[in-house]
């Protein structure tokens, strides 16, 4: 997703956030400010925003274990204020996406309840909640986890109510659920746009988070059947350099500045070993030096894609990467790589072409080029 930045790794999933996160981490010691309370809040407000985003990304952590669970691999989640999009492996059975969709909520949920239950234990009652700093605080926490939680049972994409609604429609044969469940989620994204314009600014905040997650969702599908049945050799690049494991890094150095790609797979004795990111290079260069080897800086965890898989879920696992390159295998041998560059010039050539599905695979190449992925 355009906008996104790859933070880590939790349990075996990339995780990515959207920049709207920025928006939030701003916005809720504004808010505080606006309801009256005095600039030394502003820390509090800021410890409410990490806190959201933590709770979000406790939301998004249950569903992927509960799909891992039910057999549903997510290779990549990106996390929007609201929840997440999940990059799986493959479409997942409509009754496992409906169990998978409601762990989120529950997720939420039950941390809410933990709260309101610390809150009665300490206060002792439903009306002393709001006293003192610290049961603000939970207060504050306990309304944001149920209200994502309700928020996201709402019956539209990008929410994990889109996704129920999604599962339903499969299972009864729908061949559009995933298009049909995206109409409603931006419909729902502009009746809060619309309570943003009427007062009330949260909502409409909420609605715009809404409707680029839904228009995600809606791209994503319009896109996987045009990639379905492509090859990945029929897009990777055959001409390409490789590292070894004793190179130096002052070797790639030079290869960047004769203008081959930025990040290099490294092979050892004809094996794919590692892979060397742009950004490792200059981290490495500058704590390093330029003769440090090319094993001390490469990535060992990396991923790689056999040559006779579709492209669809080569795709996948490209946007999932740190750098961008995918290393492609066959019988364990490299064999070439693929780019958001190889991609785009494949699509471009196809529609150049008159190819069929030209079209939806040509915006693809220019999604990717955009995400940088």
């Amino acid at each position: 997703m355009q906008w996104s930045w790859k933070i880590g790794t939790a349990n075996g999933v990339a995780v990515r956030f959207h920049a709207m996160f920025l928006l939030l981490l701003a916005w809720l010691p504004l808010a505080s400010l606006a309801r009256g309370r005095s600039v030394a809040t502003l820390g509090d407000g800021l410890a409410l925003s990490i806190a959201v985003v933590l709770a979000v990304s406790l939301h998004e952590l249950a569903r992927a274990i509960a799909g891992r669970r039910l057999g549903i691999l997510t290779r990549e989640i990106t996390v929007l204020p609201t929840g997440g999009i999940a990059k799986l492996e493959r479409a997942p059975e409509p009754r496992h996406e409906v169990v998978a969709a409601l762990a989120g909520p529950a997720a939420n949920i039950a941390l809410g309840g933990t709260l309101l239950g610390w809150l009665l234990a300490t206060r002792g009652s439903p009306g002393a909640l709001s006293t003192g700093p610290a049961s603000t605080f939970a207060g504050d926490l306990l309304w944001a986890n149920l209200v994502l939680g309700a928020t996201n049972l709402l019956p539209g994409l990008p929410m994990d109510g889109g996704r129920i609604l999604r599962a339903l429609l499969a299972a009864r044969g729908e061949a559009h659920a995933t298009r049909f469940a995206a109409s409603v989620g931006q419909g729902i994204a502009l009746a809060l746009a619309m309570a943003g314009i009427a007062g009330v600014p949260e909502l409409g905040f909420l609605g715009l988070v809404v409707w680029l997650g839904a228009t995600d969702e809606a791209a994503a599908q319009e896109l996987a059947p045009a990639v379905s049945a492509i090859p990945v050799s029929r897009a990777m690049v055959r001409d390409f350099r490789v590292l070894a494991p004793d190179d130096s890094l002052d070797c790639a150095v030079e290869y960047v500045r004769a203008g081959f790609r930025q990040d290099f797979p490294v092979v050892d004795d004809g094996k794919l070993v590692g892979v060397l990111t742009l950004t490792s290079l200059l981290c490495s260069l500058v704590e390093l030096g330029r003769q440090a080897p090319v094993s001390d800086a490469m990535e060992r965890k990396f991923g790689s894609v056999e040559a006779s898989e579709m492209l669809e879920g080569a795709l996948t696992r490209l946007q999932g990467t740190s750098g961008g390159i995918l290393p492609v295998v066959r019988n364990r041998r490299l064999v070439g790589v693929v780019t958001p560059e190889s991609v785009g010039r494949f699509v471009m050539l196809g529609a150049a072409r008159g190819e069929e599905d030209a079209a939806p695979v040509t915006r693809l190449g220019t999604r990717l080029r955009a995400t940088g992925s």
